[in-house]
């Protein structure tokens, strides 16, 4: 059970139309929860974070809990080149972009602002690059949708397994 919002949170007069609360600040919290504390407190918008919406049954939880009304998704956050890195991924990270393009569909919002991942051993340049053909097979998928891709360069120790 999500933990109280404080008084003050629950009884919030409306907010400014271009309010956006993020996922992170309910990163322990289940997206029901995150999407049930944006309701009470009128905040209009939220982003959404993709770790949650694609475990099983995380975009139907999503789905279910904006039924009741209230606040609209306008972005999903979405790790990307995790598996494990940039210079080293698979197809992993296209695969669940594409996942992450669908889920964005099925809840309305208009982009997906995507962490890049570790760059492993390329540097600044190789790894535009291969960042560049690794959502390359993304772009007419999240083009017919409707959804911008964005990019935050998360050149982060969390990132790089320092």
């Amino acid at each position: 059970s999500p933990a109280p919002f404080p008084a003050s949170c629950r009884r919030t007069p409306e907010m400014h139309p271009r309010v956006c609360l993020h996922q992170v600040a309910f990163a322990a919290e289940g997206t029901p929860a995150f999407i049930g504390f944006c309701r009470e407190a009128r905040i209009p918008w939220m982003t959404l974070a993709t770790p949650h919406l694609l475990d099983p049954g995380g975009l139907d939880e999503a789905l279910t809990a904006l039924t009741l009304g209230g606040p609209r998704v306008m972005t999903l956050n979405h790790p990307f080149a995790l598996f494990p890195d940039i210079e080293h991924d698979t197809g992993e990270a296209a695969a669940r972009l594409n996942r992450a393009i669908d889920a964005a569909t099925a809840l309305s919002a208009s982009q997906i602002y995507i962490l890049t991942g570790g760059r492993g051993t390329l540097d600044w340049e190789q790894a535009a690059a291969r960042l560049t053909d690794l959502l390359a097979p993304c772009r007419p998928r999240a083009d017919q949708a409707g959804v911008r891709l964005l990019i935050e360069n998360a050149n982060h120790p969390v990132f790089e397994g320092d």
